[in-house]
């Protein structure tokens, strides 16, 4: 095996030998080689970055148009003066990702309604603006172009405008929406060459050869701004033809050779040209400090390196075996390791078990504790219900019964006058009854708060109970979000209770309910028409059910007021803080 190794070895040097000597007497061609490939790849380099950019310049615009045809299908129900503000503002902060400097709203009669970026100028004139004259002579909407100077702290500065005609349904013309670009920020932000281009200068001219963007440069007429232009400078901007790419070498007015690549394009109608120019020393930079009699030093120093690196390899052939060994080993360590794993699994899926076992039989005791709490809760209900009736409707009943046998003695003895008393009150304690009645019945019958909201159970109520009783029920939701189960439980129960007690004691003809639901707290106001009350009387004496719902508001971090007096109705009015339910739970 030794000797097979020593034969190779010479093989090998033999063949480095043979390959230097080649290398040597091919330096001076390679070189030169070497300098036209690696301008060769700069320029193609040059040109796949103009390109992207162009592509991504006219994208840009695409989806720019399409914001602004879907922010205008937006407007078509009518512009107001908020509903502009709120659209707008919107929709900036979307169109910033693409450019976008300022979008404003200008009416049919071209006066600035609003503007994001630009607030000074809202209630300019802008119906001299041919780009609001092309607008207004549109059948429908679609985007009109317009190229602009900027004033102000960008003055000088290119921009383009692209205005979006606004119609109402139906084809009325109500104004014109339209967004600013600065050119100079549109192609920076699209211009990504790599590190070995992060040396050249990307600029652009339109087709009337006037700078829109250079790094150095102001924007102007080339031939103003560059004193003098050398001809094959010139010759290099006219051989671009649109939808092209172009490489090409020219003197600069720096009279240095420089390497330029140009990408024509469409932008809103009118031919830019795309340009990237780097001085040709500083593309050959890495080859110029090596002559070309120092190539063949390199190429002996390469081969050198390269030899010593096969030389290591043999001397360290030795070690193979101790490395194969140690793979080995650590392949019976994983398979010890897998077994582990295997019986660590089993014991898994044997503890699993064992909980599930455990978690059914805590479900099964849930459901029998459920079902016993719900025994209680009909025990608890039903007696309730028969002191309802003992208390309110067997009394007005008995009520009825004495009234009947007075006025059977009145009419007996002729006494109309109190005769007709006595039945006006045998007539209110029957309707007292019937109230009382159909309360108890609704409550037999709730409406269920997990099947139709707070809202639909309070609805549900006032048409079940209030408007069969003659009362005029009113119920406003505002706001926005679905309530907890216990904050509806609790907003139905107070509601319910105060519309019992407006039933039984106030003899009003309207009750409402407003409830607005906030993003911290939730408020509701129960409000009748009655005889009203004097609350003095009622302070530290419980009744009517108040006692109950202040405990319900407090137990939620709420408070409870009332308002009332003799003959002005009766306003309760609740508030609660809002938590996640997960708290309720705990």
């Amino acid at each position: 095996m030794k000797g097979k190794f020593q034969k190779q070895f010479i093989v090998i040097c033999v063949l480095f030998l043979l390959a230097l000597t080649g290398l040597v007497f091919f330096s001076q061609q390679a070189f030169l080689e070497g300098i036209y490939i690696v301008k060769d790849s700069f320029s193609r380099q040059q040109r796949l970055v103009l390109k992207q950019t162009a592509v991504g310049i006219e994208k840009n615009l695409e989806l720019i148009v399409q914001e602004l045809e879907i922010l205008s299908q937006s407007f078509a129900g009518g512009i107001g003066p908020e509903g502009a503000k709120s659209g707008l503002d919107a929709f900036f902060v979307h169109l910033e990702e693409y450019f976008v400097n300022d979008i404003g709203l200008i009416d049919a009669h071209g006066i600035l309604q609003h503007a994001v970026a630009t607030p000074s100028l809202i209630g300019t004139d802008f119906s001299s603006r041919n780009y609001f004259k092309k607008s207004m002579a549109l059948a429908q909407a679609a985007p009109v172009y317009e190229f602009t100077t900027f004033q102000g702290t960008d003055s000088g500065r290119k921009g383009i405008v692209i205005a979006m005609p606004v119609f109402q349904n139906d084809r009325q013309f109500q104004g014109v929406i339209v967004a600013a670009i600065k050119i100079n920020e549109l192609l920076e932000g699209f211009f990504s060459p790599d590190d070995d281009q992060a040396q050249s200068e990307f600029w652009a001219v339109d087709s009337s050869i006037n700078i829109l963007m250079h790094p150095r440069l102001e924007p102007g007429p080339l031939a103003e701004v560059v004193k003098p232009i050398t001809e094959s400078f010139a010759l290099f901007l006219n051989n671009a033809t649109t939808g092209e790419s172009y490489t090409g070498e020219y003197l600069s007015p720096a009279r240095e050779i420089t390497i330029g690549s140009a990408y024509s394009l469409k932008v809103a109608g009118e031919s830019w040209t795309l340009i990237t120019s780097t001085p040709e020393k500083n593309i050959l930079k890495p080859l110029t400090p090596f002559s070309r009699k120092y190539i063949s030093v390199i190429s002996i120093i390469f081969l050198a390196i390269i030899s010593a690196t096969f030389i290591i390899f043999f001397l360290f052939k030795k070690y193979h075996d101790e490395l194969m060994q140690e793979i080995s080993e650590r392949k019976l360590m994983q398979e010890e390791l897998d077994r582990n794993q295997e019986k660590l699994e089993e014991m898994v899926r044997l503890r699993t078990s064992e909980l599930n076992r455990t978690h059914q039989q805590l479900q099964n005791e849930v459901l029998q504790r459920k079902h016993a709490m719900e025994e209680a809760v009909v025990m608890e209900e039903r007696g309730r219900l028969a002191r309802e009736l003992h208390d309110s409707v067997s009394q007005s009943l008995y009520s009825v019964t004495l009234f009947a046998e007075t006025s059977r003695q009145l009419a007996a003895k002729g006494d109309e006058k109190k005769l007709q008393e006595n039945l006006n009150e045998l007539v209110g304690c029957a309707i007292g009854a019937l109230k009382e009645l159909r309360l108890l019945v609704y409550d037999l019958r709730p409406a269920s708060l997990e099947e139709e909201g707070l809202e639909g159970a309070l609805r549900k109520r006032l048409e079940t109970v209030e408007q069969r009783s003659g009362v005029k029920g009113h119920l406003e939701v505002t706001g926005g979000g679905r309530l907890t189960v216990v904050e509806e439980g609790a907003l139905y129960r107070m509601a319910q209770e105060a519309l019992n007690n407006a039933l039984k004691h106030s003899k009003a003809n309207s009750v409402s309910v407003r409830i607005h639901v906030g993003q911290e707290r939730v408020e509701m106001e129960v409000t009748d028409n009655g005889i009203g009350f004097l609350l003095e009387e009622r302070a530290g004496k419980g009744g009517m059910g108040l006692s109950s719902m202040r405990e319900r508001a407090e137990k939620l971090d709420g408070t409870m007021t009332v308002h009332t007096a003799p003959g002005c109705g009766t306003s309760i009015k609740i508030a609660i803080k809002r938590y996640p339910e997960k708290i309720y739970e705990r």
